[in-house]
Order: structure tokens, then sequence, then C-alpha cells
């Protein structure tokens, strides 16, 4: 559960030229070029990575972090350009970052690799 001054920072030191700042949405590598603190706001039931709001007029994309919500301002999904959060998130029922059933699946992924290269 990291802090929202945290992951603001770890985004501004990764940014381009640099390999930029991840999470996954919907099992894909999501970059994160541009970010920053969103406002203030109280929500019931913080889970962070949950997404709290959007504005498609605006392009931003407010996430749920460990004390607060982190806008984000432009986003790459791994192998598409670079966009605004919003054209690539578009509810407030998902969740950025790996959950479970992901990690299994990218477990089981990688142990078939390696008994492919052991056989």
């Amino acid at each position: 559960m990291r802090h929202t001054k945290e992951i603001y920072d770890l985004v501004r030191a990764l940014t381009m030229p640099y390999p930029g700042a991840y999470t996954h949405y919907q099992g894909r590598k999501l970059l994160v070029w541009a970010a920053e603190p969103a406002p203030p706001a109280h929500y019931v039931g913080r889970i962070p990575g949950r997404v709290a709001g959007f504005s498609t007029a605006e392009g931003w994309v407010d996430v749920l972090t460990g004390d607060g919500t982190l806008r984000l301002k432009q986003v790459q999904l791994e192998g598409e350009a670079p966009t605004a959060p919003s054209s690539v998130v578009h509810s407030v029922r998902v969740s950025l970052g790996l959950h479970p059933v992901d990690l299994l699946a990218r477990i089981q992924e990688l142990e078939k690799q390696l008994k492919e290269q052991i056989d």
C-alpha cells in the first residue's frame, strides 16, 4: 500500500525517456507517463488501485492509493501509443494492479514455459 506522494515521485522519476512507472489493467501492463496528486476526497471502503473517478472531457482518471488519490494524466497500454487515461479506463468498477487470478495465470504460464525448456 503505497502513499500518493511515493507513487507520484516514482512516476516523475521514471517518465520519458526512462522506461516508465507501471501498473496493470485487465492483465495488461499499463505505463503511467504523467500523474499528480488529486484533490482530497473521502471514499468509503478505500481499496488501493480502485478507480475512484474519471473525466472523459479532461481525460484524467483518479485512482485510490494507500493514503489518498492519484490523478493519472497520461498512460500507455503496452504495445500501443500514449493516450488519455479515460480512453483506456471507462468505469469506476475496476481496479488497477495485479489481482491474485492474474498472478496465478502468470505463474502457470511461466511454469509451462520452463517445462517446455526442460523437455
